[in-house]
């Protein structure tokens, strides 16, 4: 790897998600327009979102370029790892990028997101007439008396509520390769992701919030003590006062999780209700209807609401259908052998597809070819 200069501390802040919007408009300027220092930029990003193949570690020059960088690194970031030692582990590098996105999880904005997508979310609206409306530039628009919305193509902003009218839903639907942030009458804030769909009310009612979900979506709910929230899937009810949780229920995954990471939430069926505290997970089988909690990091399993994928000993076969969905593309196995293999890594959604799919190889025995819309996966 290139020996990189201090010049590069703007790529390092960007990592850490510390860019300001200054700092934001200058980078995504360079990565426009200076190949050479988008080629350093990807370098750099290789090593900071290294992923590793289950039980192989054949990169171990990717040790020798981290500790090449951090020693070049001045000042802030060589004091925020003083202490560390640089283990010849792919954990170390994977544990690097997580530390660093543990760091930034609260914030705001998802700053190298908005820089890298450029990408249209293609999410449209279904209103309660059932007319279909596209989101895409800037717009303000009454949906009835006293509810005004206002959006964009990433965000859609409910102003505006009132108790005891009729209720009158609408439906937000995110396709494949996309993702958009709702923010509800009450102020609670959704973030759907792609192949996902949640119908609510353009004004909730004085009893409760009740909102249906099919796909995946992360919540921060508002509090109320008068008004519980629940989150309807077609299994599972979450019930909750305010707090933030994940719930991944996609009709194609033969199971449902729902994930806490902060506060308080009940999740139902017919049979039974279980509380869930921080850092667990409930993951109902749709096969044999057993529901089963444990134990996980919960702000990694929700890193997807700021543009990074964290996998975790992953079969090659969950791995495909999220990308699938994260990027719009099929994939195709040319054995089923290697549906079984298993990877661990952190990545960014807003890398180029073709970019992902060089890190996966860099670090297996696979060959991962895009043929159009279509990923091939077979033996080196």
């Amino acid at each position: 790897m290139d020996d990189f200069d201090f010049s590069d501390d703007i790529i390092f802040k960007a990592l850490e998600g510390g860019l300001s919007e200054k700092e934001q408009n200058e980078l995504s300027g360079l990565l426009a327009k200076d190949a050479d220092f988008k080629k350093r930029y990807e370098q750099i990003s290789r090593v900071w979102y290294y992923g590793k193949y289950t039980g192989k570690w054949n990169q171990m020059n990717e040790v020798e370029a981290w500790n090449s960088i951090m020693n070049r690194r001045a000042g802030k970031l060589r004091r925020k790892w003083l202490g560390w030692s640089v283990a010849a582990s792919v954990l170390f590098v994977l544990g690097v990028a997580a530390i660093s996105f543990m760091k930034g999880f609260d914030d705001n904005t998802a700053q190298v997101a908005e820089m890298l997508s450029g990408n249209e979310s293609g999410a449209y609206l279904v209103l309660a007439s059932g007319e279909k409306m596209k989101l895409g530039g800037s717009f303000e628009q009454e949906m009835q008396e006293g509810i005004v919305i206002q959006g964009d193509s990433a965000k859609l902003v409910y102003k505006g509520e009132i108790l005891d009218s009729e209720e009158k839903y609408n439906e937000l639907v995110v396709p494949n390769g996309g993702e958009y942030q709702l923010r509800l009458s009450d102020g609670t804030v959704v973030y759907l992701n792609a192949g996902s769909r949640l119908k609510y009310p353009v004004s909730f009612g004085s009893d409760c919030r009740k909102v249906e979900l099919e796909g995946e979506g992360y919540f921060e709910v508002a509090p109320e003590a008068t008004r519980p929230f629940i989150v309807c899937t077609q299994e599972l009810n979450v019930n909750v006062l305010g707090t933030g949780f994940n719930v991944a229920s996609y009709e194609d995954e033969s199971e449902v999780a729902v994930t806490l990471v902060h506060g308080k939430i009940a999740v139902e069926n017919k049979e039974k209700s279980v509380v869930l505290i921080p850092d667990e997970q409930l993951v109902f089988n749709r096969h044999n209807k057993e529901m089963m909690v444990q134990k996980v990091d919960a702000k990694m399993i929700a890193a997807w609401t700021k543009g990074i994928l964290v996998f975790d000993s992953m079969p090659l076969s969950e791995l495909a259908v999220k990308l699938g969905r994260w990027f719009d593309v099929d994939f195709f196995f040319t054995s089923e052998k290697l549906k079984q293999l298993r990877f661990t890594g952190t990545v960014r959604r807003y890398s180029d597809i073709e970019y992902i799919l060089s890190l996966i190889e860099s670090t297996t025995n696979i060959r991962l070819s895009l043929k159009g819309s279509t990923i091939v996966v077979e033996n080196k």
